[in-house]
């Protein structure tokens, strides 16, 4: 009954969403102990001066058309949670296949709501990067998850120390080649965010690199191209341009050994593989993959306005040299 009212109360109170779930589990107190209020930070987040971020123009509550909200029963939910005992989140690296895992999980799982997808709303999407009061601890999270029965929600901002509910909660995470996902989020970023054009971008990068630049609060553009992969999973967005080190890196591995799920984006684009990665998440592949339509679910552009010289793509591989590391470094998934 508490999980029914709060999914009822989600879809009346759309502008009041989270306040609405947890006055819900706060009523559960008579049958269960109560779970403490969800905190929200509504302020902005905006780069300091200049030309705002194209993701920081969003206003409260606006959302991507591209990034729809993915509600529990949407679709035809045709198993739950597979063989898993913990529910999961899966850490979306931006432009890294994270829409096709929410498209996926649709199928195969009960997922956090409110969500935009699947990124549970003002508190793990991506306009909450840098927003340190979006968070909340391990405890209230387990807490509002149990009392809603659901299984799966996407994480698409930094990893917070707060985030680390390791004997809670299962992860799961795709990466992808560095030059791959630069050249992705630069025609995304273009085509849906009136991103730069690659030359200024590129021009943009190499004077921050220079000046060793930190502009923080915020995610402009160029830190997409200074190991951004490895900036998310140690909680580095603030370190200046050009001053990610090894050090970070092996903290990247260290938090990644406590993952259940570590795969690239290649592995999900071959079905022998694919079917290996469903298999860890407990998903029958020929269920959950093959009556999804994949070309609905992919978040991509269909038309490349900038490509990479392979002079460019040296430049960038080498600025880049701790993500490519890092993505080295995970062993491809074998199929089974």
């Amino acid at each position: 009954r508490l999980a029914a009212r709060i999914r009822e109360m989600s879809r009346k109170q759309e502008g009041d969403e989270t306040k609405a779930l947890a006055d819900v589990v706060t009523q559960a107190a008579a049958a269960a102990p109560a779970a403490p209020g969800i905190p929200t930070n509504d302020a902005a987040a905006a780069p300091p001066g200049g030309k705002p971020g194209p993701r920081f123009r969003l206003r409260q509550n606006q959302r991507s058309p591209r990034s729809p909200i993915v509600r529990p029963g949407a679709g035809r939910v045709t198993q739950t949670r597979g063989n898993r005992a913990k529910p999961m989140i899966w850490v979306h690296i931006h432009k890294a296949a994270g829409s096709f895992m929410c498209g996926m999980a649709q199928r195969a799982e009960r997922l956090v709501s409110p969500n935009d997808n699947c990124n549970w709303r003002k508190h793990d999407g991506f306009p909450d990067l840098m927003k340190r009061g979006s968070s909340m601890d391990c405890k209230r999270r387990l807490e509002t998850w149990r009392a809603a029965r659901w299984s799966w929600g996407a994480l698409e901002r930094e990893i917070r120390p707060e985030d680390k509910c390791w004997d809670d909660f299962d992860y799961g995470i795709s990466l992808r080649e560095p030059v791959e996902i630069m050249h992705s989020f630069l025609n995304y970023d273009y085509v849906n965010w009136h991103g730069q054009p690659k030359d200024s971008l590129l021009a943009q990068v190499k004077q921050k690199l220079d000046a060793h630049a930190a502009d923080h609060p915020g995610l402009p553009q160029w830190k997409f191209f200074d190991n951004i992969q490895t900036r998310l999973l140690t909680d580095s967005l603030d370190v200046p341009a050009g001053e990610i080190t090894k050090t970070h890196v092996d903290k990247a591995l260290e938090l990644l050994s406590h993952f259940s799920v570590v795969t690239r984006v290649e592995d999900l684009q071959r079905e022998a593989t694919r079917k290996a990665v469903f298999k860890k998440l407990g998903w029958n592949h020929d269920v959950v993959y093959k009556q999804a339509s994949v070309e609905r679910v992919a978040n991509h552009v269909k038309k490349d306005f900038f490509v990479f010289t392979e002079a460019e793509k040296e430049w960038l591989r080498e600025i880049n040299k701790w993500d490519m590391l890092l993505y080295r470094s995970i062993n491809p998934i074998q199929a089974e």
